[in-house]
């Protein structure tokens, strides 16, 4: 399927609890497009309204044109399984695959349109397009380091090239951690300001020598650092991208930081009782995102947390577009969590803010 071009079909209504935005239902084809290897431009959007399916209609009169159709759900389609025949027989008949994005789901054959109606018998649809689930917690430990920074968010975009500068930020080298600062931090040095983080983790998650922790974009492991320095017997873990952060690491836990990408940890399942990740997952595309938040719940044996860049309004969406460098993925809170739904991530999180 590799290189196939894919026609992608959304939701301008609400067609069930929680209207997810047009963008993120875009987003979720590609993530599935993408893991197809194929492409596809923005979707044509359809009225969710009762019997109103006029985008189904054009696209059943240009199927021979149209190449692999991608809904992002299985709530596309009609209500009405007569209807729903119509459509799956002459899309097989024109040579044509149905792919239903949110529940990974693809009509290639009779068997699959069989297996769709049981689907929709069984309601298993409705049960898996669901709000945020409510046991998400909001766990806050790194914003008072964050506001306590000065940024100035217009020199940031006026004084040098944004671009160039981003350009050299991704590459997470020296010129990112201990470069200038219009490349990044403008030097990374332990400075003993996680300490009080990491005894406030301890308290949170009843931390204790047993206990064993993750930290996906460790950095040079400050953070790990302090839990190691307040409890020596706990088993510490760190990962990150970046060569150069590792190469710098805290002498002291360097023997426990390896070079990795957080979309396919090199850990067992449920491996750690507490994985972590600060600032890190704003900086992954929407398809290494997704495989990065399921990396998470399956190496997490109990609890997690993770800290990403948001917005609330204007203003600060503003803020952070001038200031970021490296991130990939600018979302409100509702969008996060939405998100965190659909990989299944239900762990604890904080949300910074460029106010």
């Amino acid at each position: 399927m590799n290189h196939k071009n894919y026609r992608g079909y959304i939701f301008s209504r609400d067609f069930f609890p929680g209207f997810v935005p047009q963008r993120v239902q875009n987003l979720v084809i590609r993530q599935f497009v993408s893991e197809k290897g194929g492409t596809f431009s923005l979707s044509a959007t359809e009225k969710s309204e009762a019997n109103s399916y006029s985008v189904l209609d054009t696209v059943l009169d240009e199927l021979n044109e149209s190449g692999d159709l991608v809904f992002y759900s299985l709530y596309f389609l009609p209500k009405e399984k007569n209807e729903r025949q119509q459509i799956f027989k002459k899309v097989l008949k024109n040579g044509s695959k149905i792919h239903f994005a949110l529940e990974n789901i693809s009509i290639e054959s009779a068997e699959g349109i069989l297996a769709i109606e049981e689907i929709f018998l069984a309601e298993k649809v409705s049960q898996r397009a669901t709000l945020p689930k409510k046991h998400l917690r909001y766990r806050e430990f790194v914003t008072t380091n964050h506001l306590r920074g000065k940024r100035d968010y217009l020199a940031r975009v006026n004084e040098f090239s944004k671009a160039e500068c981003a350009i050299k930020a991704k590459k997470f080298g020296r010129d990112y951690w201990d470069g200038e600062r219009q490349f990044g931090y403008g030097g990374y040095s332990y400075d003993g300001r996680w300490e009080a983080v990491a005894n406030k983790m301890i308290d949170t998650y009843g931390l204790s020598n047993n206990s064993s922790v993750l930290d996906i974009g460790c950095g040079k492991g400050y953070l790990l650092f302090e839990l190691k320095k307040s409890l020596p017997g706990m088993k510490i873990q760190g990962l990150d991208i970046s060569s150069y952060a590792i190469a710098n690491a805290k002498e002291e836990i360097a023997e426990f930081l390896i070079e990795g990408n957080a979309e396919k940890l090199p850990f067992e399942d449920s491996s750690f009782d507490l994985v972590i990740s600060n600032t890190t997952f704003h900086n992954l595309k929407i398809p290494a995102l997704f495989s990065a938040l399921k990396e998470v719940v399956r190496v997490s044996a109990k609890d997690s947390w993770l800290c990403v860049e948001s917005y609330r309004n204007e203003v600060e969406k503003m803020n952070l577009l001038y200031w970021q460098l490296t991130c990939e993925s600018f979302y409100s809170p509702e969008e996060w969590q939405w998100i965190f739904d659909q990989t299944g991530y239900s762990g604890d999180y904080e949300f910074i803010y460029f106010t």
